[in-house]
This record gives C-alpha cells, sequence and structure tokens, in this order.
C-alpha cells in the first residue's frame, strides 16, 4: 500500500512539473522559431539600408524574443542595428535604454530616455522615458528645441568637396561651411569638376514600362495583330527584334491615336539623355580620377546635381566608402505636390547629408539617434524631420575619427 501510494505521490510530481515546465515554455519561443528568424536576420545583415528598413520587423522580433529569453547583449546589439535603419520606432528605443541601464550603462541609456521624451509623439513612451530619466538620477528632459552647436575645435583633418557634373556653386559654398563649421574639418572645393557619363538608368526606360502597362496590347489582342505587316514593313520592322518603344509607337498609331503617339516618341526622346547613375560606378570613378586620401586629408566626397542610384533601389541620397562618398542634391529641390522650395530648405536637406556622408567616408558606423542629423531617412519627409546638429554620440565618434583612437558602438 505505501508503495503504491509512494508510486502515485512520484506520478503526480512528475505530472505537475511536466504541465509546469510546458506552461512556462508555452510563453517563449521556440527553438525552431529562433533559429528561423537568426537565419533571416543573417541574410538580413547582408541587404543596403533599403532592404534593412524593409525587413526591420524581423530584427526587432528577435530582439524582443532574446530579451524575453535573457540574452540581454545580443538584445542591445540587434536593437542598436535595427534602430539604424528605424530610428523613429520610440517603443524599441525605450526596451534599448530599459536595458543599457540595466547593465550599468547609465549615460548610454539616459541618452536614449532624453531622445524619445522629446521626440516621441506617443505620451505615454514619453512618460514612461521621463521615468526612467528619474529612475536614473538624471534631470527631465528639455523637450524644447535643441540648441545650435558651437563648432568643435578646428583639426588639422582635411576633406576635399569634388564637383561630379553640374553643381550649385552656392550649394557647394554652403556645404563647405557647413562641414568645417560642424565638424571641425578644414573643407576645401576641388577647382575642377569630373564629368557625368551617360546615365546607367535612362528615365525613357522607367517611362517606357509606365505607357506599356497604361496602353499596350489588351489581353484580348496581341501587339502583332494590331500591328500587321503592312505597319512593320512601314517602320521597316523586318523581324520580329524589334525595340519595345518602336512597337508602342505602332500600337498608338494603329489605334489611330495619332495625336498620342508623337507625344510618346517626343517624350521618350526627350527622356533617353537624361536619367539616374549609380553610385558604385562613380564611387569606382572617384577613386580612379583622385589620388588615395593620406593624412591630413581624410578623403573626397563628390557632390552632383544627377539623380542616384544603387541596384535594387529607386533612388538615394548618397553612398560612401572609407575615404571617397558621392552625394546628390536631385532630390532636394522636391516640394509637396511638385512645387519648387526656398532655397533655406534645400540648403538644410543637402547639409543634413554632406554630414551623413562624410561619416560614412570617416568610417563611422550609423547612429540609432531619431532627432541625430545622421539618422537613416527612407524618404524625404524623414530626410526633413531629422536635426540639423549632431548627436552626443556621434560627437564623440567623430572626436575619435579625427584623433585616430579608435571607435566605439554596441
Amino acid at each position: 500500500m505505501r508503495t503504491a501510494l509512494r508510486r502515485g505521490a512520484v506520478c503526480a510530481c512528475a505530472l505537475m512539473l511536466w504541465a509546469g515546465l510546458s506552461t512556462a515554455e508555452a510563453g517563449k519561443p521556440s527553438d525552431q522559431e529562433s533559429l528561423r528568424l537568426e537565419a533571416r536576420i543573417k541574410h538580413w545583415r547582408t541587404l543596403g539600408n533599403v532592404f534593412r528598413r524593409a525587413g526591420v520587423e524581423d530584427a526587432f522580433l528577435l530582439a524582443d524574443r532574446y530579451t524575453d529569453q535573457g540574452r540581454d547583449e545580443d538584445a542591445i546589439r540587434l536593437y542598436a542595428e535595427a534602430l539604424q535603419v528605424d530610428s523613429w520606432r520610440f517603443d524599441k528605443q525605450l526596451k534599448l535604454a530599459r536595458l543599457l541601464a540595466a547593465h550599468a550603462r547609465a549615460d548610454e541609456a539616459a541618452q536614449k530616455a532624453g531622445e524619445i521624451a522629446r521626440y516621441a509623439h506617443d505620451e505615454s513612451l514619453a512618460s514612461q522615458a521621463e521615468a526612467l530619466l528619474q529612475q536614473l538620477g538624471r534631470p527631465p528632459a528639455d523637450r524644447s528645441a535643441p540648441p545650435s552647436v558651437p563648432p568643435g575645435p578646428l583639426t588639422d583633418a582635411k576633406l576635399i568637396l569634388v564637383p561630379v557634373g553640374p553643381v550649385h556653386a552656392h550649394l557647394l559654398e554652403e556645404l563647405r561651411l557647413a562641414l568645417s563649421w560642424q565638424l571641425g574639418l578644414h573643407c576645401e572645393i576641388r577647382a575642377q569638376s569630373i564629368p557625368l557619363p551617360g546615365a546607367d538608368r535612362p528615365y525613357a526606360d522607367a517611362y517606357l514600362d509606365q505607357m506599356w502597362r497604361a496602353v499596350g496590347p489588351t489581353p484580348g489582342e496581341t501587339a502583332w495583330a494590331i500591328l500587321g505587316e503592312s505597319v512593320r514593313a512601314t517602320l521597316g520592322m523586318g523581324s520580329r527584334h524589334i525595340r519595345r518603344s518602336d512597337l508602342l509607337e505602332a500600337v498608338l498609331r494603329a489605334r489611330r491615336q495619332r495625336g498620342e503617339s508623337e507625344a510618346f516618341r517626343d517624350t521618350f526622346t526627350q527622356l533617353a539623355t537624361a536619367g539616374q547613375y549609380d553610385t558604385g560606378k562613380l564611387l569606382a570613378t572617384l577613386k580612379l580620377e583622385l589620388p588615395p586620401p593620406t593624412p591630413p586629408l581624410r578623403g573626397y566626397l563628390g557632390v552632383t546635381g544627377a539623380d542616384l542610384f544603387a541596384p535594387g533601389t529607386h533612388f538615394v541620397f548618397g553612398s560612401a566608402t572609407p575615404g571617397f562618398g558621392i552625394m546628390s542634391s536631385f532630390r532636394f529641390f522636391e516640394g509637396a505636390n511638385g512645387m519648387p522650395l526656398d532655397a533655406k530648405t534645400v540648403e538644410e536637406r543637402a547639409i543634413k547629408q554632406a554630414i551623413s556622408s562624410t561619416f560614412f567616408l570617416l568610417n563611422i558606423p550609423r547612429c540609432t539617434s531619431a532627432g541625430c542629423v545622421r539618422a537613416y531617412a527612407h524618404s524625404l519627409e524623414e530626410h526633413d524631420r531629422k536635426g540639423m546638429v549632431l548627436c552626443e554620440w556621434c560627437r564623440r565618434q567623430l572626436q575619435d575619427a579625427l584623433s585616430g583612437s579608435g571607435q566605439g558602438g554596441f
């Protein structure tokens, strides 16, 4: 009898233990799910900023899981990586700030909390950030606009602005003054510009795609049936290897849309001479045309009025590698509803991009502060939302880079 009771008690305890473990594990992510996310993040890390921004939710999700699993250091690193491309996610900024505070990184936590309190539109997040500042023994955040930061000490470090193709001379001078003032660099403008080659992605290609979708052959008809042999002969189309632009023009004519066909041809011809330029190719050109930078020269920043893109993107504001950068003012003249902008707004947009590109050519990693002039901008709206001054972390990184003492980070 005692043996049976003992066995029953053991079975009951085992059942309770199993049930407890099952309940506890139910609230945690499965190892399989974490592995799946980690595999996705491994690929995500290889992508450019545009595609990393598109897939940033996976990074935030995995960072949340790391936090739940007690893997705080992994969570801190991943939150920081994700916030580099989406710094306005203040809910994640707050999670990162709390982790930093829990790991005795009070200064970094206070900086994050202050930015959340200042910039977050969600009053709940702002209040939680203020509570964290109080917990850290720091004063409340100043929600007024940050004052203009005086220039850092002028160093012997030098930067050369290089005109690439046609560039507004006044804008170049404004960039020179701003970079000298904000970054403490000796900034000069190269007298000789580097000519632009032919466009790598003509606007005519995009226009042709748009027109083909709008007026190309419908599912119930074929282009060849519309054209007919006589039309093909008139256009000198002896084979089926016909340019799509000629084919589309012939389709418009065959439908007796002569006015539209002429307008299409005029627009297509005009757009064929303009387009976007591949940043990778322009950076390669800079490296061929210019001698390698050696101290005190820290690098070259190419400035162009042409539209830029990187493979897989619609457009980019700029790009940089250590020692060489390229930025464009093309998109900065764009206003709401296509209206022109005042010169001050254009200059501010260009200065923000010039500072960001300069940091990258100095090999300084992207920061995670939403209000910093270096915050990643996925659109002109986000670009305009950024501040005009560096955050404290970026100022320290700049000082370290120019003094040669190395760089820190998460």
